[in-house]
């Protein structure tokens, strides 16, 4: 399983692209969320979420103007591609569906900004540790795209206590039900800002028991990941 479903508001108008046999666009939602520290205080935070929209769907884009409020359910797409001779890795949202919210379903939607992840798929390799509190492992999620079954490498993070418990229960091969949110950080490498996307997970669980050694040899290898630092969780 690889199920995402995002409400946001369009950062600007979405980008097309030239070229292809059916129309093709990418665009930027901004999701807001709004949580209560521990004194009190409320935070708000702005996360913001790259999606690509290809045919029907992404005609749906055309002359839709930046800060209207897009619903989008769609699936985690991961890839890499080579720019200045070095490896950059993306994360995206390819969406299976959208609809533009008119004028009355903004109001009602005021407050309902919304960024679900839900995945079931193998470790790839047993979960890292960076430092204390913060666990991350990278998950294959099967799933058909134009009739061909694709592997979808999303990288999780786990904090505290959810934490401990990946470290300790988790290893390569193990099939995990996760749910979370699409996060990116951003980070310094050689002087240069990047930027790295998972999904921060607020639940998960271990679906099968835990594979013989023997077992676990035969199941693929994580995909290639820039973890950057011990500071970024994926």
């Amino acid at each position: 399983m690889n199920k995402a479903i995002i409400i946001g508001r369009l950062g600007k108008e979405a980008n097309f692209l030239n070229g292809g046999e059916q129309t093709a666009c990418r665009f930027q939602l901004a999701v807001k969320e709004t949580w209560k520290s521990k004194d009190n205080e409320l935070n708000e935070r702005t996360e913001w979420v790259n999606v690509a929209a290809f045919g029907p769907v992404a005609e749906q884009m055309k002359g839709v103007a930046k800060g209207a409020l897009v619903f989008v359910q769609g699936s985690a797409n991961t890839g890499s591609y080579k720019k200045e001779d070095e490896i950059r890795y993306y994360f995206e949202i390819r969406a299976k569906r959208l609809g533009i919210l008119g004028e009355g379903e903004k109001q009602r939607y005021k407050e309902f900004d919304q960024n679900e992840m839900t995945l079931i798929g193998r470790l790839g390799q047993d979960p890292l540790t960076p430092r204390e509190g913060i666990t991350h492992f990278s998950l294959a999620c099967n799933e058909y795209f134009k009739g061909e079954e694709t592997t979808q490498w999303i990288s999780v993070a786990t904090f505290n206590g959810l934490s401990d418990n990946a470290a300790k229960i988790l290893s390569k091969g193990r099939l995990v039900y996760v749910e979370g949110k699409v996060r990116t950080r951003k980070y310094d490498k050689e002087g240069q800002t990047r930027y790295a996307t998972g999904v921060v997970a607020h639940k998960w669980r271990a679906l099968d028991a835990k594979p013989k050694k023997q077992e676990m040899a035969e199941y693929p290898e994580s995909a290639s990941f820039d973890y950057a630092d011990s500071d970024i969780p994926f």
